[in-house]
């Protein structure tokens, strides 16, 4: 929220597009453990022009190659793996289908006012998120938040092999950034000498969240790549 807040002042009309494990974990009404409450869509909280949930290497070269040919941010409302907020006109979204039905390929989740006075609801709209992350065929979802809704496109078709090896080949220094200095980062040293082989995961278990954010296929990096 501070980001696109200080974003939206030295960059005036420049699109804002989140990702990341963060924004794609609060990308519906959430759980905050900070706060200790319950909280709104990032999407609406940093008021970005797009979100980007899960692994977002598909989503990001599309959106980066269709802004470069012209199209505007607002035009970008059919990519897969995004959500972006809807102020005005959902309402028809919510006339033409009931709670959970498959009518229009949308599911409509409970809203933010239902969540935050029921707890059975929150519950149910966890497991109606969590049968949607499977990009093989998970649905569009709509959360409506008072006056405003969020729209999420179906999850980003995971990456065959040839992608992943091509990914983990480019030239990431996998170092913490410079800014730091040389000081000990505890989480860095847990996974200094980690060598990625694959992602997502089908478990869903409650603890975790690789499920939300990864996806449920595996997706495996070739031997050749690993070694």
């Amino acid at each position: 929220i501070a980001y696109c807040n200080l974003s939206r002042q030295a960059f005036p009309g420049v699109p804002i597009v989140l990702g990341g494990i963060e924004a794609s974990l609060r990308r519906i009404a959430h759980y905050d453990y900070w706060s200790d409450s319950v909280r709104r869509s990032i999407v609406l909280d940093s008021k970005c022009d797009l979100l980007v949930f899960g692994m977002g290497e598909r989503a990001a070269w599309e959106i980066a190659r269709r802004l470069d040919a012209g199209e505007r941010v607002t035009d970008l409302r059919d990519v897969r793996g995004t959500a972006y907020a809807i102020g005005k006109g959902w309402e028809p979204l919510l006339e033409k289908k009931s709670r959970f039905t498959t009518d229009g390929g949308i599911v409509v989740l409970p809203s933010y006012e239902e969540i935050t006075a029921d707890k059975e609801s929150f519950a149910k709209m966890a497991r109606a998120f969590q049968m949607e992350t499977n990009a093989q065929n998970g649905r569009a979802l709509l959360q409506v938040h008072g006056r405003e809704a969020v729209y999420f496109n179906s999850p980003a078709l995971p990456l065959e092999e040839d992608d992943m090896d091509g990914l983990y080949d480019l030239p990431f220094t996998r170092l913490p950034h410079p800014s730091y200095g040389g000081e000990r980062i505890p989480a860095y040293e847990t996974i200094k000498h980690s060598i990625v082989t694959m992602r997502g995961c089908f478990g869903g278990c409650t603890f975790c969240s690789i499920t939300e954010h990864e996806g449920r296929v595996i997706q495996s990096r070739s031997e050749a790549s690993v070694l």
